[in-house]
């Protein structure tokens, strides 16, 4: 790490910088900090991840690229890939941390650059990539960022770069953690550190695992999705975040010191110990009961008659087309056209910014008052984005036929997440109601598609 250490004093103030720290790296940043600096006799100047200089005030979201890789250890011959790979975003006033993940097999040109010529790959060798020609960790994590921008379209103010296993040893430092599994697997095939394999399983329900059996949980390949898995880590992440904030960690200063060490040894960061402390005390972390929201790109959406789920943006391209590589891409995205991210950056940009939108649960009806067909592809087309549906009136003819398109909302706030987002897609006219207009489902959000959507489909950008 790039900061040097003050002398430790143990102090109660110093230990709450745990949990603090470590919401921010997602239980693989903290701890660094926390026994090393005595604040109340040192002042600290944020640096600009956290500050802006241009309103003079501490940011109020903050962007963090997580990225977990194999490391040396075990017989990896792949050391250095991204496997896991997880945009954070913190939101101060929603009180929410939300957890985007990206899975690893995404294949994208490893350039953001149109007159760079780097080549092509999956996304968790873009690090590695970069590692070998620039012989640089900042700035290889740097290339990584852009690429995950570029995707996104969301900045990232920090990253934080880790070895598995320093994510082995700090869960046995904390006694393991607890994991609701939330259905019963079997993988043949996990790698067994020596380049062979072993079986693994793991039974549904609640269960303390150590280090060994929660890296195994959360880095399983061939037992489910690779979309299932990245939601396994992140899982895992929330787990050892609560860990390190309870008591049985915070009130021991051996555990402390011991977490330190694991972290200074595996854990490679541009977060500043400056930032850290200013985003431990502006944030209030332990004070507040921040939520947890995850989410991820999968292939729900891609069958023309499949019922789509959030993060239903890519497909599984042709294997041949890839030297028989099994990838994905954006939906949009071809073999030679690979950058198209259109999809993903409007994605990216609701789940990350309005997170409040699956708490708010407003279920949708849409009522089709121009009485050309087509209304049905909306569901799913606003599945994707995490947009809930009355369950017997996700689609349904309106009573009369009406000119414009507009949207009524009943028993939900205009400010709300849900109505927000729905403004990135409808540039119509928005109407609060007392109660349904059409809906017999009690809808709170109802949709109306009028004739104007015929002449100009534009007016519904989903």
């Amino acid at each position: 790490m790039s900061f040097k250490m003050k002398k430790i004093k143990k102090t109660n103030t110093l230990l709450n910088l745990i949990g603090l720290i470590i919401i921010f790296s997602l239980a693989f940043l903290g701890v660094y900090a926390v026994q090393s600096i005595n604040l109340g006799n040192n002042k600290y100047k944020a640096g600009k991840g956290v500050y802006s200089e241009e309103t003079k005030e501490y940011k109020k979201e903050i962007g963090i690229l997580i990225v977990g890789r194999g490391g040396f250890t075990g017989g990896n011959d792949a050391p250095n890939l991204t496997d896991t790979i997880i945009l954070a975003k913190i939101n101060k006033d929603k009180k929410n941390v939300s957890l985007l993940s990206i899975q690893r097999d995404l294949y994208v040109n490893y350039a953001t650059n149109p007159n760079e010529k780097e080549g092509t790959g999956k996304i968790n060798s873009v690090y590695p990539h970069y590692l070998g020609r620039l012989k640089d960790e900042t700035q290889a994590m740097h290339k990584l960022a852009e690429k995950v921008k570029d995707i996104t379209g969301e900045e990232t103010d920090y990253f934080v770069n880790v070895d598995f296993a320093g994510f082995k040893k700090i869960i046995d430092t904390l006694g393991g953690v607890e994991i609701d599994v939330k259905e019963s697997f079997v993988d043949r095939t996990y790698p067994d550190g020596n380049w062979g394999y072993k079986t693994i399983s793991f039974k549904k329900g609640l269960q303390t695992m150590d280090g060994e059996k929660a890296l195994e949980y959360s880095r399983s390949r061939h037992s489910t999705s690779d979309f299932d898995r990245s939601l396994r880590q992140q899982q895992v992440i929330q787990a050892v975040k609560n860990k390190i904030m309870s008591s049985y960690t915070i009130n021991s200063p051996a555990k402390v010191t011991e977490l330190y060490n694991i972290f200074k040894e595996n854990i490679f960061t541009d977060v500043s110990i400056n930032d850290a402390i200013t985003l431990a005390l502006d944030l209030g972390l332990l004070k507040e009961n921040y939520k947890f929201i995850s989410s991820n790109f999968n292939d729900t959406c891609w069958s023309p008659t499949a019922d789509c789920e959030k993060g239903g943006i890519i497909y599984v391209p042709n294997r041949e087309l890839f030297g028989g590589a099994w990838v994905s891409l954006i939906n949009g995205s071809t073999a030679n056209s690979l950058s198209k991210y259109d999809l993903s950056r409007k994605y990216s940009d609701i789940v990350l910014n309005y997170p409040r939108l699956e708490e708010e649960d407003a279920k949708i009806s849409i009522f089709n008052a121009s009485k050309v067909t087509g209304a049905g592809v909306f569901v799913n087309n606003m599945k994707r984005y995490g947009f809930k549906f009355t369950e017997k009136e996700a689609v349904a003819n309106a009573p009369e036929t009406m000119e414009e398109s507009i949207i009524y909302y009943n028993g939900i706030d205009a400010e709300s997440d849900t109505i927000q987002a729905l403004k990135k897609f409808f540039k119509g006219k928005f109407e609060r109601v007392s109660e349904p207009k059409f809906s017999t489902q009690k809808a709170k959000i109802e949709i109306v598609i009028g004739k104007d959507y015929v002449k100009d489909n534009s007016i519904f950008n989903f």
